[in-house]
């Protein structure tokens, strides 16, 4: 199952975060205890005053190639587990993270 759904216009995406990593980069799609997907990323920030999500914000916005200023993290900001929220997302917006996903299902690596 994928981490990703679109409910009206807005995308919400299940991440699993590790700060303080090697580098910057979505590692894959790990699955969950029910069953569903999560999305897995590192980035080299620390945890300390929001820096990390602050560098996952704009690791995903490039991933994705959507704009930071459409991401909020919606829950978990002080977890490693969170949901992210996108705004206003177009139908070509919503086939282009499909895509994405897809690929990294398949064991590629993120961009």
């Amino acid at each position: 199952m994928r981490p990703a759904r679109l409910i009206d216009s807005t995308v919400r995406l299940d991440c699993r975060l590790r700060p303080g990593g090697r580098r910057d980069r979505v590692l894959d799609i790990a699955p969950t205890a029910d069953g569903a997907g999560r999305l897995r990323a590192e980035v080299t920030a620390s945890a300390e005053g929001g820096k990390a999500n602050r560098a996952l914000v704009k690791l995903l916005a490039r991933h994705f190639r959507i704009p930071a200023s459409r991401w909020a993290i919606v829950v978990g900001a002080t977890r490693r587990e969170k949901t992210l929220a996108i705004e206003n997302v177009t139908g070509e917006e919503w086939a282009a993270i499909e895509s994405a996903l897809a690929t990294l299902e398949e064991g590629e690596t993120g961009r």
